[in-house]
């Protein structure tokens, strides 16, 4: 489903990690700013008819930065639970669907439970540790 605007979809980012549209288009590289402008591009890329030109337009970006940040999110939904989460409850704002799943937390540093899935599965004392 590719018809929402760049700018419904960076506003839904910037309000659910309470900042601001200057910020998530900003030169910032803090995680608390990067991760949700990643989580923009990614959804813009899958829910836009933009080329990956014209969304890096809207957020003063390169083209590749668009295609790293698509790559780099689908790759943080699987390590990440949270990610994951945040992901699919923007997903199902933007789809329209009314019966959606709430992400358990909008803060960019989670719980420790939800900051980092084992690779193989298992529970390591160093995954705990963290």
């Amino acid at each position: 489903m590719k018809n929402s605007s760049i700018r419904a979809i960076q506003k839904l980012v910037c309000q659910h990690f309470q900042i601001s549209r200057s910020d998530l288009l900003g030169p910032c590289r803090k995680r608390k700013l990067a991760w949700p402008r990643q989580m923009a591009m990614a959804l813009c890329h899958e829910f836009t008819r933009q080329s990956l030109p014209g969304i890096g337009r809207y957020f003063q970006r390169d083209h590749t930065t668009v295609l790293y940040a698509h790559r780099v999110i689908q790759q943080r939904e699987q390590e990440f639970l949270w990610v994951g989460e945040t992901m699919l409850y923007f997903r199902q704002h933007l789809r329209g669907q009314t019966n959606m799943f709430v992400p358990r937390t909008g803060a960019l540093d989670p719980p420790k439970y939800l900051r980092k899935i084992p690779a193989a599965g298992l529970e390591t004392s160093e995954h705990i540790s963290r």
